[in-house]
């Protein structure tokens, strides 16, 4: 920003008009975080911060701090990201302002060094993808947990927003690798005074290395398998083909093969991945997939708070409480800059937004259509005596007045609609990198700055009220820096922040972001934590009302997470509030209906507490799911064994009869369902659930040797035999008494015959 502040400035009243748009979007920003009055802010927000404050009320004996919390309400709800977003959006404006500062010299140098550090990066991607570095930290150092989570590629937490990247860069290379070496783009004013001409690439081999840059960038955004990476490398390229075709020259032939060739470099890029996610977007809902929900949720955000919004970088704090389907995840961002734009900064954002493109537009596009005239330097000479190989025949860039050349221009454009097409799925707008190469890109169009002066002239120029502004500006800035020392200070919205934070810090966070469900939920976790050994200092008495209350908060927040219930429901478990908390965990296995380690172990602890009805509905609802298997299985025989010991045969035989209509060939089931009825007297249902068992391959030799006994009663004699056949088959030991027992058999039914028959002989 200094740097910008003593370089000298664009020149035109357009620029002008441009500045003060930007200075008024700048001054919104700043508007939302100073603080409002007790009746400001809307309904939505008072209700944020009144919440805030009774929570800080009754903690003012317990925690430090706690009687400043929630006095000062503002128009932003996460106020250390509306500040990052002004330091982003600071640098990105500075980095236009020194674009524009350039001369075309350092304009193309900037050019060059933009491409070759997008090859850089894109090579970056590339080999730590192949080389298999951990997946939790950028570059194999950086944490990833502290930027947000994600899989990095490169230098970037996301594949999106790396593909974004080497999408905006890859126009610019395709335009120095097309444009011919031999032909100056515009002559201008040497050291001596001289007019030299201006070659984009001054050598066959330059042309080469850049033309390796645009395969190394393309080949990138398709490694990266991003499908709106993609589609924004293929505009790009083909809308830098389309304005070079004006040229009618072999650089529009060259451009145009490369779009060509982009194409086909996707069509037959030999990646499975690549190729079915792109097959998958032929369902227009399938492709759009869960953004579309992310969307929706943008828009009920914005109709909370229509005219400013809920503040920048607000949306992964408030969304989680207006969100209709997110339960296991939560949306970070909004999947799109347009949408989380306007959920962020409501009507007001959109038309100061408006504003500022509008006037960007303008100045551009007088400068694009000067430019658009002369194609080539040689297309600028007047025609007068002297041959255009002399240098003084031809006008330089001041006395054209400043002209950017027209290749400057369509490689501007072409990298600003590769990534205005990708801010309409993602948000790369908001990584630092992206957003301030994209400043540069801008500002490669933006009119010649003004000509160097001495003398009061100077004076009257160094003393704009622009000028004193950015000055300004860059002192708040300082101060930011002074008030907030490090650079994670503004980070404090990260669960790698509070796992660190105590639970005074926690609270003076959630001043600043009232709404940030993870820090209610840490604060009750902390309030709500015994001592861990004797040389810890014990909760205080009013510590666990205080943690029940934040986490009850921190559930308002996000009252789609089955964590967060689940955690708040075992809680006022174990303080013996079981009905608060069957209501809690019943929200919780509504959400997430398919977590059966959860519904099992809420029907051990049930069961441990002497709620058996309530017990027996767990499983009932167990058995209820599409999918249950096993431990469904596992969850009947435990819960009736413990039925029985208990001597309720009764309730367990029921219990069983509902998981045999599930499971009817279930041998575990069977075998307790054949205890039950043994125990209850009834031999015929106990034979038949036997004879079921054995029909299904299960059976043990005394389950047969059970089974034999009920066919004596019966006096069924080929039952009989084959039931003494199996168990002494299994288990050879009962053989003797299976042969008294077919004994016994011969005597009860033929008493007539006398004893004496020989009937181990008829029964072998």
């Amino acid at each position: 920003m200094a740097a910008a502040i003593l370089r000298p400035f664009p020149r035109g009243r357009r620029f002008r008009v441009l500045w003060w748009c930007v200075a008024a979007l700048f001054l919104w920003v700043v508007v939302t975080l100073l603080p409002l009055g007790s009746g400001g802010g809307g309904a939505f927000r008072r209700e944020q911060w009144d919440a805030l404050r009774g929570f800080a009320d009754a903690a003012e004996d317990l925690l430090p701090g706690a009687e400043a919390v929630g006095d000062h309400p503002r128009l932003t709800l996460n106020r250390d990201g509306t500040l990052r977003w002004l330091f982003l959006a600071t640098g990105a404006w500075a980095l236009f302002l020194y674009t524009a500062s350039l001369r075309l010299p350092g304009r193309l140098l900037l050019l060059k060094a933009m491409v070759a550090v997008g090859a850089a990066v894109a090579v970056s991607g590339v080999v730590f993808r192949i080389v298999d570095l951990p997946a939790d930290r950028v570059l194999g150092w950086y944490p990833v947990a502290d930027l947000g989570g994600g899989t990095p590629l490169g230098p970037f937490v996301n594949r999106n927003h790396f593909a974004a990247f080497c999408a905006l860069l890859a126009p610019l290379a395709l335009t120095l690798a097309a444009a011919p070496s031999r032909h100056p783009v515009l002559f201008v004013r040497g050291r001596r005074g001289l007019r030299q001409g201006l070659y984009l690439t001054t050598s066959p081999a330059e042309r080469l290395a850049c033309l390796l840059a645009l395969v190394v960038l393309g080949g990138a955004v398709l490694f990266s398998r991003s499908r709106g990476g993609t589609g924004a490398l293929l505009l790009g390229i083909s809308l830098c083909a389309f304005l070079w075709l004006r040229s009618g020259r072999s650089t529009a032939l060259l451009a145009a093969l490369g779009a060509v060739g982009a194409f086909l470099l996707v069509v037959w890029w030999p990646d499975p991945a690549l190729q079915s996610r792109f097959h998958g977007m032929r369902d227009p809902l399938g492709a759009v997939g869960a953004r579309w929900d992310v969307w929706n949720d943008a828009i009920r955000l914005w109709a909370r708070l229509p005219l400013a919004g809920a503040g920048l970088n607000a949306f992964r704090v408030v969304s989680p409480g207006i969100t209709s389907w997110a339960t296991l995840q939560e949306a970070t961002h909004a999947e799109s800059e347009a949408m989380q734009w306007l959920a962020e900064t409501g009507v007001v954002g959109v038309l100061l937004a408006g504003v500022v493109g509008a006037g960007w537009l303008v100045m551009s596009w007088g400068v694009t259509y000067a430019g658009a005239r002369h194609l080539f330097a040689f297309d600028m000479w007047d025609g007068g005596d002297e041959s255009p190989e002399e240098p003084s025949a031809v006008r330089s860039e001041d006395e054209s007045g400043g002209v950017v050349p027209f290749a400057f221009a369509a490689a501007a454009w072409a990298g600003l609609g590769a990534m205005g097409f990708q801010c309409l799925v993602d948000i790369p707008s908001r990584i630092p990198l992206a957003a301030w190469a994209t400043a540069c890109v801008a500002g490669l169009i933006a009119p010649l700055p003004t000509a160097r002066r001495r003398g009061a002239r100077a004076v009257a120029t160094w003393m704009w009220p622009e000028r004193l502004l950015s000055l300004l500006a860059l002192c708040g800035l300082l101060a930011v820096c002074w008030w907030r020392p490090g650079w994670r200070a503004l980070y404090r919205d990260r669960i790698s922040w509070l796992e660190q934070a105590q639970p005074g810090e926690t609270l003076a966070l959630l001043d600043d972001v009232p709404t940030y469900w993870q820090a209610w939920y840490e604060l009750g976790d902390r309030l709500g934590r015994p001592a861990r050994n004797p040389t810890e200092t014990p909760p205080a008495p009013d510590a666990p009302a205080l943690s029940r209350r934040a986490l009850e908060r921190a559930l308002q927040c996000s009252p789609r997470n089955p964590t967060l219930r689940s955690n708040l429901a075992w809680r006022l478990w174990h303080a013996g509030s079981y009905p608060d908390a069957r209501i809690h965990r019943d929200a919780s296995l509504a959400l997430v209906p398919d977590d059966r380690r959860e519904l099992q172990s809420w029907l051990q602890a049930e069961w441990a507490a002497g709620f058996p009805e309530e017990a027996h509905g767990l499983v009932r609802r167990l058995l209820e799911q599409d999918e249950c298997g096993p431990e469904a299985v596992a969850a009947v025989r435990v819960l009736a064994s413990r039925e029985i010991a208990a001597g309720s045969t009764g309730r367990a035989r029921e219990l069983v009869l509902a998981a045999l209509r599930v499971f009817p060939d279930e041998a575990q089931l069977l075998t307790v369902l054949a205890a039950c009825e043994k125990r209850l007297g009834y031999g015929e249902r106990e034979r038949q659930a036997l004879r079921h068992l054995v029909a299904c391959g299960g059976g043990t030799a005394a389950q047969w040797w059970r089974l034999a006994e009920l066919h004596r009663e019966l006096g069924e004699k080929e039952a009989l035999q084959e039931a003494l056949g199996m168990a002494t088959r299994l288990d050879p030991r009962r053989r003797r008494a299976a042969d008294e027992l077919w004994r016994q058999f011969l005597q009860q039914s033929k008493p007539e015959s006398g004893g004496s028959s020989n009937g181990a002989e008829e029964r072998r």
